[in-house]
């Protein structure tokens, strides 16, 4: 019994000494987690997440940067850190007009199928993220998906639909440009959209070469499409 009572004591002082993963779940994982589901292919995916801070505050989280390997680059106020050759992280400063607060800006960008090979790119990211944002940060992630036969062989937005099961709320038609907006219970965050709730955007572009550019956004695509 006194074995078992001390080896309980020496479990338990393990789990409060050894750090534990950080819990942080961001747009982008909904996203790749959807992907792989359904086994679309992702070329390149990104995550932005913005919040403001006091002048005060942002002096701190420069410094947290550096200590986090963070690279000043040539513009200002402006942050890098590579991952990867194909994997980067951007942070941006940005003054308010009053230059009372400052916006915080991060960005990942690149292979972001990295994330999900090994656990030690997703929690550098993470870990990050918790150190420097609040409950208070927007979110928003992108992905752009590799074409496939069911896309070429234009089912592409019934299919998608069918796995999201989103509610429509706007579609815009172009020439070569096809953008749905909707509502899906899939993703967590959301921005109003009117008098709704919005959270899943789907772009496809024709291509000059016939190929088709498709992009999946929540809650909305915060990149070029």
């Amino acid at each position: 019994m006194k074995i078992m009572i001390h080896s309980l004591l020496v479990l338990m002082m393990i789990q409060l000494i050894m750090p534990m993963p950080t819990k942080v779940e961001t747009p982008l994982d909904e996203l790749i987690q959807f992907a792989d589901q359904h086994d679309y292919p992702i070329e390149f995916g990104e995550l932005t997440i913005k919040e403001t801070f006091t002048t005060s505050e942002t002096e701190q989280i420069k410094l947290a940067l550096i200590r986090a390997g963070f690279q000043k680059t040539n513009e200002v106020n402006q942050y890098e850190r590579k991952l990867n050759d194909d994997l980067h992280e951007i942070i941006t400063i940005i003054d308010s007009i009053e230059q009372v607060n400052q916006a915080v800006n991060y960005q990942l960008l690149g292979n972001v199928n990295l994330m999900n090979q090994t656990d030690d790119y997703a929690e550098t990211v993470k870990s990050l993220i918790s150190t420097i944002y609040t409950t208070e940060k927007k979110q928003y992630a992108c992905l752009k998906i590799s074409s496939h036969d069911m896309m070429l062989s234009g089912y592409f937005f019934a299919e998608i639909q069918k796995n999201l099961n989103y509610q429509g709320i706007d579609r815009i038609e172009e020439p070569d440009l096809t953008v749905i907006s909707g509502y899906t219970t899939q993703f967590n965050q959301q921005i109003p959209y009117g008098n709704e709730q919005m959270n899943v955007q789907i772009s496809v572009r024709q291509r000059s070469n016939q190929e088709k550019q498709i992009m999946i956004g929540t809650p909305i695509l915060m990149t070029e499409y």
